[in-house]
């Protein structure tokens, strides 16, 4: 969001400097009214700036959530998988296989509350949130992977 910001400031620079070189070629009068027009112009350009900016924001936020919802959904059906196979082990590397199942479990539900934190967050959490949630979604791939490698021994 910060770097939403710093470009809409500069475009704002840009800009009023663009429109006071134009102003100093005019005369006083005539100066006066196209800054007038060129004031109102920038603050209009500038809003336009901003509600694009939001808009490509919520469609990024948008795409990234139904992304998550989709991974979301692929790790249960791991989870789902790796249960049917368990049930196929005996003794203790059934028992230690469960656990990890369990581990896996409660990694994902973390992961579906994060997502709903980040549904409701504004646009400034944004980025924090799904900074989090990409590294909570590595660390959940990692752990399946470990599972399986030690499901196939």
């Amino acid at each position: 969001m910060n770097t939403q910001r710093l470009l809409i400031i500069l475009l704002a620079l840009a800009l009023l400097s663009l429109t006071a070189g134009c102003g100093e070629q005019q005369q006083a009068t005539t100066q006066k009214e196209e800054t007038k027009v060129s004031t109102e112009e920038i603050k209009k350009e500038a809003k336009e700036l901003v509600e694009t900016t939001k808009s490509y924001t919520m469609e990024q936020k948008e795409a990234y959530e139904q992304q998550l919802a989709n991974k979301l959904d692929e790790y249960a059906q791991k989870i789902a998988a790796l249960k049917a196979q368990v049930i196929t082990m005996q003794g203790e590397a059934q028992k230690d296989m469960q656990e990890k199942i369990d581990a896996l479990h409660t990694k994902v539900e973390d992961m579906k509350s994060k997502a709903l934190e980040l549904q409701e967050a504004s646009d400034a959490a944004w980025d924090d949130l799904k900074a989090g949630l990409d590294k909570a979604e590595d660390d959940l791939e990692e752990s399946f992977t470990t599972a399986m490698q030690n499901f196939q021994k």
